[in-house]
């Protein structure tokens, strides 16, 4: 999906070039903070003046034209209109490409002046909303997680490993998605991806076996921890 609305932008972008009609593509628009953006293209259609346009391409399915009623989205609209807060373009064309190839593209008009107006009138919105969240607060220090494993045979868990970890409480903070449990959850959305537990330390053939960033103070952090946990206990 990606290489073909790639290949798509990059074909139009030189048919454009060819027709003698661009005067700019995937340039950054000069936005105030914290708004960022790059416009797909301007077109100047007529060499005897000076009007240009702002053109931006959408690739869809090919089932999507069946709803072309339904066309300019609003979202695309205020996504050119945003553009248009940053720089003077009278008239915009959003451009709905099928990335099959199995129909012909739809091209939308978009009155520049109008979508400016309500996407000024949006952002400014949204900049309040985020003015009023809470402030992120600190990341809580990375801490030792006891894991344990049934022993066979016993009524009880032994601790096996240790790993050394953010908390990442899903309590902690009011930007959280999950339940306000206060406590820690594989699958918690405020968990980083990339932020894996290290193995500090992990119990093999009867003997510890520990990073070597972690030696003394895991030692010193598994003395204070009890080895085995009722099973009856810990449910």
């Amino acid at each position: 999906m990606y290489w073909s609305g790639y290949r798509l932008h990059y074909l139009t972008y030189s048919a454009l070039h060819w027709a003698g009609i661009l005067t700019g593509y995937e340039e950054r628009v000069e936005l105030p903070e914290p708004w960022t953006g790059r416009c797909d293209a301007i077109i100047q259609p007529n060499y005897e003046d000076d009007e240009t346009i702002l053109y931006d391409m959408k690739t869809v399915m090919p089932n999507a034209l069946k709803y072309s009623y339904d066309m300019p989205k609003e979202k695309d609209c205020l996504q050119l209109g945003g553009y248009g807060t940053g720089m003077a373009v009278a008239q915009g064309i959003v451009e709905y490409a099928d990335r099959a190839g199995q129909n012909t593209p739809l091209e939308c008009a978009v009155d520049m002046a109008h979508w400016a107006d309500r996407a000024r009138n949006r952002m400014s919105l949204l900049e309040a909303l985020h003015a009023a969240l809470p402030t992120l607060p600190d990341i809580l220090p990375a801490r030792y997680v006891a894991h344990y494993r049934k022993a066979r045979g016993k009524p009880y868990k032994e601790l096996n490993s240790v790993t050394y970890e953010a908390p990442w409480e899903c309590g902690y903070c009011d930007y959280h998605l999950t339940d306000k449990s206060g406590v820690t959850q594989r699958d918690s959305t405020c968990r980083p991806f990339n932020d894996k537990p290290l193995a500090a330390a992990k119990l093999e053939g009867g003997s510890w076996h520990y990073d070597t960033q972690h030696v003394d103070a895991v030692i010193q952090w598994l003395g204070t921890q009890q080895k085995v946990v009722d099973v009856e206990e810990e449910e």
